[in-house]
């Protein structure tokens, strides 16, 4: 039974653990108690309509927080820098008036426009990225014709600096996949982007480069059973008997490590590998 990959541990602090140890997960709670201890000190002492503000900001930062309970929203730009937005506007309305303004009064409405508008607009570009992944996704998932394919690199082209259209574009698009896999490549290198890209160099340029493409995806995530057995196959349709052992080895080993012995929803549910 095959099971998908995952990118991330789609749980914020399970993902922070995972990223940066026990250390990184202990000072951010240190730094969320001395947060948390300073905002609800300082609104006590605020007027009603300040304390309703206060109120609806922490609102809306535990909303965010719950969801990243569940999802690792951080993993995205626009989350993430709503989330500290925020935080930031969060501790901003706590204040007492005992310290200084952060801004002088003439540009205080600027500032305030500036912390305003930015996380909307952030929202918005990326929630346009997002909308046009899933039309590409849709095409993709649909008999393929010239108009479709083209509709799909057209999403890419305008997106420019998202790796996953570009992924899309050069499933789609066979003529031109050795190009679209390299900028997938050139702005997301992920181990899925370099395994379309060794797919493709293998198929026009030669089997060198391809391999080269796969030790960075290997590179990346060495447990990557996905990568191993790309790999192999190269290894075997080149000749190249003593690697190809070797890597059979490798896969081997790793497949009875605790990562791909872990079991969970996708053993009950069986879904395919990303290409």
């Amino acid at each position: 039974m095959r099971v998908a990959q995952t990118h991330n541990a789609h749980q914020n602090l399970l993902h922070l653990l995972a990223e940066g140890g026990v250390l990184a997960l202990g000072l951010f709670g240190v730094a969320g108690f001395f947060a948390l201890r300073h905002g609800f000190r300082g609104a006590r002492s605020q007027s009603a309509e300040r304390q309703i503000l206060h109120a609806c900001l922490f609102g809306a930062i535990t909303a965010l927080f719950a969801n990243g309970m569940v999802e690792s929203n951080w993993s995205f730009f626009g989350s993430l820098w709503l989330f500290w937005a925020l935080v930031a506007l969060w501790l901003s309305a706590s204040a007492d008036g005992s310290n200084p303004e952060p801004f002088a009064q003439p540009s205080r409405l600027a500032a305030i426009l500036a912390l305003g508008f930015t996380p909307i607009i952030v929202a918005l570009w990326t929630a346009n990225l997002e909308w046009k992944r899933l039309q590409a996704a849709l095409i993709v998932n649909a008999p393929v014709t010239a108009t479709s394919r083209q509709d799909v690199v057209a999403l890419a082209q305008s997106a420019q600096i998202d790796g996953e259209l570009w992924n899309l574009a050069a499933q789609v698009d066979r003529d031109n996949g050795l190009t679209y896999a390299r900028n997938a490549v050139s702005v997301l290198p992920s181990t899925r982007n370099l395994r379309l890209l060794a797919r493709e160099q293998l198929n026009s340029v030669g089997v060198e480069p391809a391999l080269q493409s796969l030790e960075r995806a290997r590179a990346l995530d060495p447990a990557n059973l996905d990568t191993l057995g790309l790999i192999l196959d190269t290894q075997e349709g080149a000749g190249m008997d003593e690697e190809a052992r070797q890597t059979a080895e490798n896969m081997v080993a790793m497949a009875d490590a605790a990562p791909n012995r872990l079991r969970a929803l996708p053993e009950l549910v069986p879904t395919e590998h990303a290409t």
